[in-house]
């Protein structure tokens, strides 16, 4: 019996989604889909739009039979935290057999190629890549540049060069070789099992194919006035769930949060000990504080060369969220169950190397205090979101402590 794992954020669950279930299931011969999924807050630094048991309830109903949480610290980090953390989190469950991720340019070789280098690093590589940092280039350019020095002293660099913009400019190309530089680092058996992106590029906000991105979905969400005309683009066993919470729980968008963003900025003036945040970024931030700005605009003003949005963003809602450098830990110590289908239920009982949080009030007991502090950030995240939901939505949604696992 094969297993797949998925490392998601579903924001929101849309055909593209299914359309990677089916085909890794159809590639692999696989039995079970589990997928690891941002909680309330996704990786570009926003809230999810849709909160995220709707987002579980979905999945489940889309033909997932596991969805465990990737904790806050991780679904917020940049994209080489976030891959390593969803990777150790399958390699330690003991149930998996293999990764699927979607990537523009599914070619394995090339993504190992990519990843191992960039984990070995070669002096010469390195040296590449200082001098591309030096020169003031955000990170991922950077890395990119010292890619194209490095390959130009060898043979065939023009298909080399080609390769590398391919694998480096496209987002999902990106994590799919953070993916395996994970694979690498943990010696990991899973198998990579790479599929073609199907659809709209990454970051296109136009519904033009059968097959839009989460970008498109989520801005006609966003500017529609009733339940958005998206249901064509969605798998239909979930349009009833996410009907059921439109203006109720979603949509909730990073501007819901500016006043307590602007409240919890006010009360210091050095971010240096957040996650992420460097000096240069401290000094940004407080000097956009001369009034309240909504969340997007203070990102946007501070955005610069060296500075991307994104990582903007993901800075702030570290602050907003209490997660700290020293906070920091590079490997999940911990995972939580957020829903999974009863008939396969049977595979939680096989060996797992990382503790299964089924029971929120059972935590304590069984993480060692460092590993529950981490646990009460993805608390705190939640119960901030919820607290949004309801000024926003007038809905009153369970606390962590009473919500169990969805079961479908």
């Amino acid at each position: 019996m094969n297993t797949i794992g998925i490392i998601t954020e579903y924001n929101p669950f849309h055909k593209g989604h299914a359309y990677q279930m089916e085909q890794a299931k159809k590639t692999f011969q696989a039995d079970n889909i589990v997928v690891v999924m941002s909680g309330n807050f996704v990786q570009r630094g926003t809230p999810a739009i849709v909160d995220k048991y709707t987002r579980t309830r979905m999945a489940l109903a889309a033909g997932a039979d596991f969805v465990f949480e990737l904790p806050v610290m991780y679904a917020t980090s940049s994209a080489e935290s976030f891959a390593f953390a969803g990777i150790s989190i399958l390699n330690r469950l003991g149930f998996i057999d293999g990764v699927s991720y979607g990537c523009e340019t599914p070619s394995i070789d090339n993504i190992k190629e990519i990843a191992f280098l960039l984990c070995t690093e070669p002096s010469a590589f390195k040296q590449e890549l200082q001098a591309a940092l030096k020169k003031g280039f955000p990170y991922p350019v950077a890395r990119k540049q010292a890619l194209f020095s490095y390959y130009s002293k060898k043979e065939n660099f023009s298909t080399k060069k080609t390769v590398i913009e391919a694998l480096l400019s496209n987002p999902n190309n990106i994590l799919a070789i953070e993916y395996q530089k994970a694979l690498f680092q943990l010696q990991s058996n899973l198998i990579p099992i790479p599929i073609l992106r199907k659809g709209s590029n990454h970051h296109s906000d136009k519904i033009s194919t059968n097959f839009p991105s989460a970008s498109a979905l989520r801005k006609e969400i966003l500017t529609a006035t009733a339940f958005p005309h998206i249901t064509d683009y969605l798998v239909q066993e979930t349009v009833p769930i996410l009907q059921a919470q439109y203006k109720k729980t979603f949509p909730i968008t990073e501007n819901d949060f500016s006043s307590l963003l602007y409240y919890k900025l006010a009360q210091e003036v050095d971010y240096t000990a957040y996650l992420d945040v460097s000096e240069t970024l401290s000094n940004k931030i407080k000097k956009q504080l001369s009034y309240a700005k909504n969340f997007q605009t203070l990102a946007m003003d501070i955005k610069s060369k060296e500075l991307v949005y994104t990582r903007i963003c993901r800075s702030l809602l570290h602050i907003l969220v209490n997660i700290t450098k020293e906070g920091f830990v590079e490997t999940p110590p911990y995972v939580r169950l957020l829903g999974f289908r009863k008939s396969k239920s049977s595979l939680l009982h096989k060996t797992s190397d990382i503790p299964i949080i089924t029971k929120v009030a059972n935590a304590k007991k069984i993480l060692p205090d460092s590993a529950f502090s981490l646990f009460e950030k993805d608390l705190f995240a939640t119960h901030l979101y919820n607290q949004i939901c309801y000024e926003k939505y007038g809905t009153i949604q369970k606390t962590e402590y009473e919500q169990g696992p969805i079961i479908g």
